[in-house]
């Protein structure tokens, strides 16, 4: 990640990714929860919306605006997946970094 308004050049460090990745996953399972809560109510909706328009509500919330919800969840779930990736990638990177610094060093104290 890069701060360009300041010309300078910054990388989130994994521990910030990581943190990005469970703030994901915490709104999306917020998200699904806020979703149950809804069509938890909306069973019971003839008892208290009578008539055709709470039943054609209830369909299409049902058709519609659920499967948005959780299309939504899925591909947050999938962007919590990817920096959960990057982050361990980023780690790995800067391990196999300082080792080959330290094999260096080590080489050139030999001489």
């Amino acid at each position: 990640m890069t701060d360009q308004l300041r010309g300078e050049s910054y990388m989130a460090s994994p521990g910030e990714i990581s943190s990005a990745a469970r703030k994901v996953h915490t709104k999306a399972m917020d998200l699904k929860n806020a979703e149950r809560r809804f069509s938890s109510t909306l069973g019971g909706i003839d008892t208290w919306w009578k008539g055709q328009a709470g039943k054609a509500f209830a369909e299409d919330y049902n058709q519609q605006a659920k499967r948005a919800m959780e299309r939504l969840c899925a591909e947050m779930e999938n962007m919590k997946s990817a920096l959960d990736r990057l982050s361990s990638e980023i780690r790995n990177a800067d391990e196999e970094r300082r080792r080959k610094e330290l094999l260096e060093r080590q080489r050139k104290a030999a001489r």
